[in-house]
């Protein structure tokens, strides 16, 4: 799916997809984007409930979150399915993102890849692009 200026997409992310956010979007190199998330949408890492901000586990090895500056199940994106290279920070808000690659946009929330079969839940992330 491709988004036009000024218009606006729901894309649901479920919390257990390593690469998820259905429909996918495809972005382009210098497009730019903002991500809202309502801050009650939940999603949860075991008995854990977490928003998209994420929560902070101090007793966590830092190795274990695949974006190391994000907070643990902190919604985070990334283009392509290369990990590491382009992921960021989204929260529950990220304004005037400017697309550094083209390819697809993925979600998913900041936790080890192989922790994803102990999540649950899905959150809805609006996507606007604004450029």
């Amino acid at each position: 799916m491709k988004i036009r200026p000024q218009e606006k997409k729901l894309i649901v992310v479920n919390a257990n997809d390593k690469f998820g956010g259905y429909p996918i979007l495809h972005v382009q190199k210098g497009e730019k984007y903002n991500f809202t998330v309502n801050p009650l949408n939940r999603w949860k890492y075991g008995y854990f409930s977490s928003s998209t901000l994420g929560i902070w586990f101090s007793f966590w090895k830092r190795n274990l979150k695949r974006n190391r500056r994000a907070r643990y199940m902190e919604l985070c994106g990334t283009i392509g399915k290369s990990i590491g290279d382009s992921d960021f920070r989204i929260g529950t808000n990220l304004n005037e993102y400017v697309v550094p690659t083209n390819g697809p946009l993925y979600f998913f929330p900041n936790i080890g890849l192989e922790e994803h079969e102990r999540c649950s839940g899905n959150v809805v992330v609006k996507v606007q692009r604004i450029q």
